[in-house]
């Protein structure tokens, strides 16, 4: 990162410890007024609810050094769709209780001492299956692991076996530098077979239909080959592959075999000073959920809590005021949902540009692509104005609301509504905001 802010002379142009508030839509000027909160050094990695916390409690001056205005053209936001991390859940009595600490995988925090630790893993998505392993390590001297789970995830098998991933790792950079077309081609032919996997896992075209139990054959041996037998009913998804996020199996099967992890479905009902409560009942499987399964308690020194993000808020905290001072969350709410013409651009909301912004989440392919796909996009709009030869570029209403009827109406036939699962793609009231439901319509016949 360094190396290339060097190179393109953009160091200066960088600001940290800044929290922007509110973007203003300035008529007379075509200008956006952009209000900036200079935060104190190190607040920055707090999540939002950390800071108003703190600044409630122990005043304005422990998150905020001042407040500045600035104008400008063009503003392209950047903050995606994963911001805000989700709070402990107001259900759960007794946190205030706890003497250990507590953190979130998307805060984490390297100076609480996990050796000879009872940790308790809140979560079973992705980071969850990246964190677990790692914990489980003889190195690492963790005491105990308690993963919660409520539903199982669908875990899809390496891509690369892990006996193959060092040779991979090791001699991959040295023959894609000097064999002519190498990159090139392993390029097209990981695109190739995303695209491929795209029909298989997420369409409810005939081809998928007869696709996806193939697949979820495959993870599930994948699973009963890796994982302890005493999970394996667990860890049977009843939904179809695809309408949740899926796991890329690294080692978080392997990692189940470990004496000092134990994966539950007991939810957690209380946190106590040194421990948790477990119970009574279970969440899965539902044909047993009511089970007579007895409340317990276990050892807790640290909770780590991998229950994913405030993922339908977008923009959040941020405050868009865009033509005739229309709040951008409330014209969302208005239409049903968060929405953007190609994902990027809104009626009334001029020079205004979103990268990865809603609906672009392909489920398939990487956040890289998209987002690379956005600048590029914004980039041919942004240059014109910069230039001069346009004072500012806006959507047109009715452009915009026939491109998120269209994604809306594609994603019903989709595995994300037809798989018969909730996931964080979609809002209580049915409204998908997230994910994106075709590949490139140039190969997508009856995709707008």
């Amino acid at each position: 990162m360094a190396d290339v802010c060097e190179r393109y002379q953009i160091v200066d142009k960088i600001q940290l410890n800044t929290d922007v508030k509110e973007l203003r839509w300035i008529e007379d000027d075509e200008e956006w007024e952009v209000t900036l909160s200079h935060l104190v050094p190190g607040t920055g990695d707090l999540a939002q609810h950390e800071r108003d916390r703190i600044a409630a409690q122990e005043g304005h001056h422990k998150i905020y050094v001042k407040t500045e205005t600035v104008r400008a053209k063009v503003v392209v936001s950047g903050v995606g769709g994963l911001v805000e991390p989700k709070t402990w859940p107001k259900d759960i009595p007794g946190i205030e209780d706890f003497e250990g600490n507590i953190m979130h995988t998307a805060r984490w925090n390297d100076q609480i001492d996990l050796e000879d630790k009872n940790v308790i893993m809140v979560g079973s998505g992705c980071s969850a299956a990246q964190v677990v392993p790692e914990l489980a390590r003889s190195e690492a001297n963790v005491r105990s692991i308690t993963q919660l789970m409520r539903t199982p995830p669908w875990v899809q098998p390496d891509i690369i076996p892990p006996k193959y991933l060092p040779l991979y790792e090791k001699w991959s950079p040295t023959l894609m530098t000097h064999v002519p077309g190498l990159a090139s081609f392993i390029r097209r032919v990981a695109f190739f077979m995303l695209e491929k996997s795209f029909y298989e896992m997420f369409t409810d075209t005939v081809w998928g239909r007869r696709a996806r139990p193939q697949l979820e054959k495959k993870f599930l041996d994948h699973m009963r080959q890796l994982a302890p037998e005493e999970y394996h009913e667990i860890l049977t998804p009843n939904y179809s592959l695809g309408c949740k996020r899926r796991i890329i199996d690294g080692t978080w099967y392997r990692s189940l075999n470990a004496p000092n992890v134990e994966l539950t479905t007991q939810p957690l009902t209380r946190v106590n000073a040194k421990s948790v409560t477990l119970g009574p009942g279970r969440h899965y499987p539902p044909h047993k959920s009511d089970d007579a399964v007895e409340a317990r308690e276990i050892p807790a020194d640290v909770i780590i809590m991998a229950n994913g993000f405030e993922t339908n808020q977008w923009l959040h905290p941020l405050k868009v005021i865009g033509r005739e001072s229309r709040d951008l969350e409330e014209v969302w709410a208005e239409r049903g949902g968060a929405q953007a013409y190609q994902g990027i651009a809104m009626d009334s909301f001029p020079n205004f540009f979103i990268l990865f912004g809603p609906n672009t989440a392909t489920g398939h392919t990487s956040v890289i692509f998209a987002t690379e796909n956005a600048v590029n996009y914004s980039l041919k709009f942004i240059k014109p104005i910069l230039n001069g030869q346009v004072s500012s570029y806006e959507v047109k209403e009715d452009a915009e609301r026939v491109w998120t009827q269209q994604v809306q109406d594609a994603l019903q036939q989709s595995v994300f509504r037809r798989g018969a699962c909730s996931s964080w793609y979609i809002t209580a009231d049915g409204w998908n905001s997230t994910t994106y439901p075709c590949v490139p319509c140039l190969l997508v016949p009856d995709c707008y």
